[in-house]
């Protein structure tokens, strides 16, 4: 992994890892399965979901790494305790990774409402993880606009990502496996 990045090179992977899009109003808020910092990424959602910008929201993931029970189940009690009634969350409860939670959280989506019904949807992901969220869903889902809503829960900026040794290591990973999931047909890149 490279170390002697050039202030243009950390910007445009930035840009390209962690690109930002502008929020609007959508019919559905996709959080994206974690096993890890679930609590910032309910209370992104559940934020989304109290000014509107969307009355619908579904939680993705199922049971993964040494969880006891669903990564959806744990995002659905945290968004209910953030006051986001059931009635307004869907969960899918079986996918191990970024393709299946939106491969598999369609035809629910579709029972609920019906996939014609949604024009946009509001991806709520980890930060370093913007781009590949946004990729998966226009590989599995074309159709609908999307925008995503990144959650930062590092002790620096988007822009500084660098600097954190962590955040530094999770986004040079994003920009390594981009090409590579590309190549292999589990992302499309965005239009």
């Amino acid at each position: 992994m490279r170390t002697d990045l050039s202030p243009d090179e950390i910007r445009k992977i930035a840009d390209y890892v962690m690109p930002i899009t502008p929020l609007e109003p959508a019919e559905l808020v996709f959080v994206f399965g974690t096993p890890h910092h679930c609590e910032p990424l309910a209370d992104a959602a559940a934020e989304l979901w109290r000014s509107g910008m969307a009355r619908r929201i579904i939680a993705t993931g199922g049971l993964t790494g040494r969880l006891i029970e669903p990564e959806a189940e744990v995002m659905r009690r945290l968004l209910a305790a953030r006051g986001v009634p059931n009635e307004n969350i869907l969960t899918e409860e079986k996918s191990t990774n970024t393709g299946e939670n939106v491969e598999f959280a369609l035809p629910i989506i579709n029972r609920a409402f019906g996939l014609e019904n949604v024009g946009s949807v509001i991806a709520v992901t980890k930060l370093f993880a913007a781009r590949r969220c946004l990729m998966t869903l226009e590989r599995y889902w074309p159709s609908v606009k999307k925008m995503v809503r990144p959650v930062n829960y590092f002790r620096t900026t988007r822009e500084r990502w660098n600097e954190d040794p962590e955040l530094r290591v999770r986004v040079l990973r994003e920009h390594e496996k981009i090409p590579r999931y590309l190549e292999l047909g589990f992302l499309r890149e965005l239009r």
